[in-house]
C-alpha cells in the first residue's frame, strides 16, 4: 500500500466552531494530498461546506458544557463512548487513526482503536493536564477541581504508551510534558501551515496606529485576565495607546466586567470570534501581538501575526521559544504578570531596530511553515506505519 492509498481518519475533541473551521480544515487540507480518504470524528465541523468527495465528516452531538465539574466529567466521558461506537462503524474504511486536537486524553477512542488493531497517531497538541490544572483550581471548584486534572494526566499517559507515533511540534515540547520512555516513536511535525497569500504585509509598521492586540480564547490558561490587568498600567502614562481583543470564552463576563469596572469601554474593543478572512486585516493594523499564556503549545495566531509583519511579546512556554528568540524575532517576557506585560510593551515600541525583528520573524515563518513543507513532513512520518 503506497501513502497515497492510505484511509486515514482523524479524531478531535469537541471544539468551538471557530476552531473547527480553522485548526481542523487546515490539518485536512495537510493531510488530503496524502490519502485517498479521510474520515474525520468530531463535533461541530460544518459538513455542508466539504466540496472534497473523499472527505466525510461524522459529527458527534454535544452541547455546551458549563456545568459543574462531575456533570463535565460525565459528559465527556459518553463523548467518548459515542466516538468509540462511532469508530468501530468506520473501522473497515480506516488505516490509520490520527488523535488530533485535545485527542490526548481520548482514551476510550484509543482503546477502541488498538482492539481494532489500527496504527495510531497522536497528536501532541498542549497538555491536558496543564490546561485542566489551570482552569480547574481548589479555590474555584474545589476536591473536583485537584482530581480531574490528575484523571487527565493518567488518560494522557496511558495514550501515549498505547500510540504508535507521537508527533510534537519541537524537542522542547517532549521535554516539557516528559515524554522521554516514548523518544522512539517521537516524531517533530509542524500541524500547522500559513497561507502566505493571505498573511502578507500590506502596511508598513511605521504606518501602523499604536494598536496593541490579543487575539486567542478567553480562557484562565490563556492569560487573558493578566493582558486586560495590564491595559490601565498601559494607558496611565499614554492615552495613544488602543486596545483589541479578537476571541471568545468563558472569561467573557469577567474581562467585559473588569473593562466596565476600569471605564476602558473606549480604549478596549472586544470584537468576539471573527473569521479567519478576517485576521490579515486585523493583523496589519496591529503594533503589537500579545500572547500572555500560563500554557500553550505553538499559536496559529502568533505565526500568522509574524508573517503579516506584526512583533511578538511572548510567554516562555510549549514550542514558543523555538520560534520566537529574544529581541532577534521577536520579545519573551519573564512573566506574565499585568505589570511585567505593560512594562514590556511599553519597552518594544521603543526599539530602535524593529524592522530588522520584524523581517527575520517574516522570513522563519516563510521557511518553517510552508504548505509544501508541512506536507512532506507528514507524507513521511505516514510512510514508516504503511
Amino acid at each position: 500500500m503506497g501513502v497515497k492509498d492510505l484511509k486515514l481518519g482523524i479524531i478531535t475533541q469537541a471544539l468551538p466552531i471557530v476552531k473547527v473551521e480553522t485548526q481542523v480544515s487546515k490539518y485536512i487540507k495537510m493531510m488530503a494530498p496524502i490519502s485517498s480518504e479521510i474520515y474525520l470524528i468530531t463535533s461541530n465541523y460544518p459538513a455542508d461546506s466539504i466540496i472534497n468527495k473523499k472527505i466525510h465528516v461524522e459529527n458527534i452531538s454535544t452541547d455546551d458544557m458549563l456545568q459543574s465539574i462531575w456533570i463535565r466529567a460525565i459528559k465527556y466521558m459518553f463523548m467518548q463512548i459515542q466516538m468509540s461506537i462511532k469508530l468501530a462503524e468506520l473501522s473497515k474504511n480506516i488505516d490509520i487513526l490520527i488523535f488530533f486536537v485535545g485527542g490526548t486524553a481520548l482514551i476510550l477512542p484509543m482503546v477502541t482503536a488498538k482492539i481494532l488493531g489500527k496504527k495510531v497517531v497522536l497528536e501532541s497538541t498542549g497538555s491536558g493536564y496543564d490546561s485542566a490544572k489551570a482552569i480547574y483550581s481548589e479555590r474555584v471548584l474545589g476536591l473536583g477541581g485537584i482530581i480531574f486534572p490528575f484523571i487527565i494526566k493518567i488518560m494522557e499517559n496511558i495514550n501515549y504508551h498505547l500510540a504508535d507515533r507521537v508527533i510534537v511540534n519541537s524537542c522542547r515540547l517532549a521535554d516539557q510534558h516528559k515524554l522521554e520512555s516514548h523518544k522512539t516513536k517521537i516524531r517533530v511535525a509542524c500541524n500547522n501551515f500559513i497561507d502566505f497569500k493571505k498573511f502578507k504585509i500590506t502596511r508598513n509598521h511605521a504606518e501602523r496606529p499604536n494598536l496593541i492586540g490579543y487575539i486567542g480564547r478567553l480562557s484562565e490558561e490563556k492569560g487573558i485576565m493578566n493582558f486586560v490587568e495590564a491595559i490601565p498600567k498601559l494607558l496611565k502614562d499614554n492615552d495613544t495607546f488602543e486596545i483589541i481583543i479578537i476571541g471568545g470564552g468563558t472569561m467573557d463576563k469577567k474581562v467585559s466586567l473588569f473593562l466596565g469596572e476600569k471605564k476602558l469601554q473606549n480604549s478596549v474593543k472586544c470584537l468576539g470570534w471573527l473569521p479567519n478572512d478576517c485576521l490579515p486585516n486585523y493583523l496589519n493594523k496591529m503594533k503589537l501581538l500579545v500572547v500572555p499564556s500560563y500554557t500553550d503549545v505553538l499559536p496559529a495566531t502568533m505565526l500568522e501575526a509574524m508573517a503579516c509583519g506584526v512583533p511578538i511579546l511572548a510567554t516562555p512556554v510549549g514550542s514558543i521559544p523555538d520560534y520566537i528568540k529574544n529581541n532577534e524575532t521577536g520579545f519573551i517576557m519573564d512573566n506574565n504578570s499585568p505589570d511585567c506585560i505593560a512594562i514590556n510593551i511599553k519597552h518594544i515600541l521603543r526599539v530602535p531596530h524593529l524592522d530588522a525583528i520584524i523581517k527575520n520573524a517574516r522570513a522563519l515563518v516563510e521557511q518553517e511553515f510552508a504548505y509544501a513543507t508541512a506536507v512532506d513532513k507528514y507524507r513521511d512520518i505516514l510512510k514508516e506505519l504503511v
